[in-house]
């Protein structure tokens, strides 16, 4: 899948991945935030569509390195939302986020 995310010098603890499930035809993308800062990324699929497509986001958050999971207090959230094919994802302090897209 061609796809770029933008990110500046400052965020070079930011690691993404991108892939296509290949039975799903799905666009999943990954982002890591291993930074104590919150960060904006701008990802581009290159795909050539202008059209919306439906997407879950998960986000898995902690609050600082070395933290354990008690009482569900990682546990993740999931959110949807409609995404172009170039978009902007806020990624909070030490985060993993899971986009799919239909």
């Amino acid at each position: 899948v061609p796809a770029a995310a933008q990110m500046a010098a400052e965020e070079k603890r930011v690691a993404h991945s991108v892939v296509r499930d290949s039975k799903t035809g799905d666009t999943i993308i990954k982002l890591v935030n291993c930074t104590n800062l919150p960060v904006e990324v701008s990802v581009n699929l290159n795909d050539g569509s202008q059209a919306l497509r439906q997407a879950s986001i998960t986000t898995l958050k902690g609050g600082k390195p070395g933290d354990v999971n008690k009482n569900d207090n990682l546990a993740p959230t999931t959110e949807t939302a409609e995404l172009a094919s170039s978009f902007t994802q806020q990624l909070k302090p030490y985060s993993f986020v899971i986009i799919r897209m239909k």
